[in-house]
């Protein structure tokens, strides 16, 4: 089933990243793409994720997707500066409930 959420995940712009973190987090990078044309590309992936359905033992399987986006930002100076943020943006929307997608600002 990580297979089949991997998959859309990776399905993006041949100049993006997309990686596994661990268990079920994600990371896309999308370079020169500013947080407006993100969060659109974020709610495309979590209709596609909502719109999954696998059976498992015949038991059908429902996904959805929490995100948090950042924007690098100037006084960024480590990749982990980036994703400090965006794992505060995602706390953000897990706690909203989930199925969420959470912009934090640009400072």
């Amino acid at each position: 089933m990580i297979r089949q959420v991997a998959a859309v995940l990776s399905n993006v712009r041949a100049s993006d990243i997309s990686a596994r973190l661990g268990g079920d987090e994600f990371a896309i990078l999308l370079p020169h793409t500013a947080s407006q044309k993100s969060e659109i590309l974020a709610n495309r992936l979590k209709e596609r994720i909502e719109n999954m359905h696998l059976k498992f033992r015949e038991v059908e399987i429902h996904f959805t997707l929490s995100i948090g986006i950042t924007e690098i930002q100037e006084h960024d100076k480590t990749i982990d500066d980036i994703f400090s943020r965006a794992q505060v943006a995602l706390l953000s929307a897990k706690e909203k409930g989930g199925n969420k997608i959470v912009v934090l600002p640009k400072r």
